[in-house]
């Protein structure tokens, strides 16, 4: 029963840890001071093509804010949380990202990561026969630009 847990744990365990805690209330804090990203339930009562608008700028200063470092890799993860749509930085850190990490060779990690979490590398997901249960690092990713 979590009748006595504290405050302090029960942080830790919804988050996985207090500093993932401080980047979520950062986000939070970056998002409710953005006239572009703050939530707004007018988003719902617009037409279609006025929400792929709406998406549009929020992407675009998503990638302003990365670019003027005010946000970060860590902060990816708690985007949907705060927007009213998956945003497409979700493929690239979610999957590509992961994949590189997980399966690219320890030469690849080493000239991709940095690239990839700066955003001067974006990349998409194709997977085709891989094992994914196999962790063993046997096969050279492939990246096509």
């Amino acid at each position: 029963m979590l009748t006595n847990i504290d405050k302090k744990t029960l942080t830790y365990l919804i988050y996985n840890g207090n500093q993932n805690y401080e980047h979520f209330i950062h986000l939070k804090e970056i998002i409710q001071h953005n006239e572009t990203l703050r939530n707004s339930l007018e988003f719902y009562s617009l037409p279609y093509k006025q929400r792929i608008e709406y998406e549009f700028r929020c992407i675009r200063e998503i990638i302003k804010l990365f670019k003027e470092k005010v946000l970060m890799f860590e902060h990816i993860k708690f985007l949907p949380y705060f927007l009213q749509y998956s945003h497409p930085f979700e493929v690239h850190f979610g999957l590509f990202r992961n994949i590189i990490e997980t399966y690219g060779s320890e030469k690849q990690t080493e000239e991709m990561l940095g690239k990839v979490d700066e955003m001067k590398l974006l990349g998409s997901v194709l997977l085709s026969e891989m094992n994914l249960f196999n962790n063993q690092r046997t096969h050279d990713i492939q990246v096509f630009l």
